[in-house]
């Protein structure tokens, strides 16, 4: 059995249109260009990307208050199961949902229920997932979790450390590094703190 892994991931952020803050910029957009800069081209899928990492939320949310609860697990693995052909229609319908397509919360929000798919649908849209950081769509340091994710899965040692797992003590551990001794400089070439400050976050207080 795989053992249980866990990584600090992106918060979704509520997205603000700053008005005012160029040059020559006469005041805030219109409220519907506001909108559409928040859902993007494809309101309908950014809503139900957003209603699907609601539910996903909050199903973790309850688990987490209730590690030992097998039926709340079992609800959230009937979850993502539930969730998983939906957002295969999305690929297949417009691809990586990207910011100008779905806003930026719809945009992390695909990221986000990508991570809880299954590790087939992981490695499919890695792919698009490092392009839409080369564009600026998603932070590399979100990227590499997933990078980090598939390598696990494939039972390779990740390069950015992102991935911890419960050890025989009950204790949070670093899972495998390749060239370990390099680790911190490749967190840093994307935007990640030192992987000891990162581990002093899950130490008991």
């Amino acid at each position: 059995m795989r053992q249980w892994m866990f990584a600090i991931g992106t918060m979704l952020a509520t997205s603000a249109v700053c008005a005012g803050e160029a040059t020559g910029q006469a005041g805030p957009a219109p409220v519907a260009q506001q909108q559409q800069q928040q859902q993007g081209t494809h309101p309908h899928i950014a809503a139900e990307l957003l209603a699907m990492v609601e539910r996903d939320q909050e199903v973790r949310r309850r688990q987490d208050a209730a590690r030992d609860s097998e039926s709340i697990r079992a609800e959230m693995i009937a979850l993502d199961a539930q969730h998983e052909p939906k957002i295969k229609a999305i690929l297949a319908d417009i691809g990586w949902p990207g910011v100008k397509a779905v806003g930026a919360q719809g945009n992390q929000a695909m990221w986000l229920l990508v991570q809880h798919a299954s590790p087939a649908l992981l490695k499919q849209t890695l792919p698009a997932m490092k392009k839409a950081a080369q564009d600026d769509e998603l932070p590399w340091s979100t990227v590499a979790l997933s990078i980090d994710r598939d390598l696990l899965n494939d039972y390779k040692k990740q390069l950015y450390g992102s991935q911890l797992f419960i050890n025989k003590a009950g204790k949070p551990e670093l899972s495998p590094v390749e060239d370990e001794s390099r680790l911190d400089e490749r967190r840093a070439s994307i935007g990640l703190e030192p992987i000891a400050a990162y581990l002093r976050r899950f130490e008991a207080p």
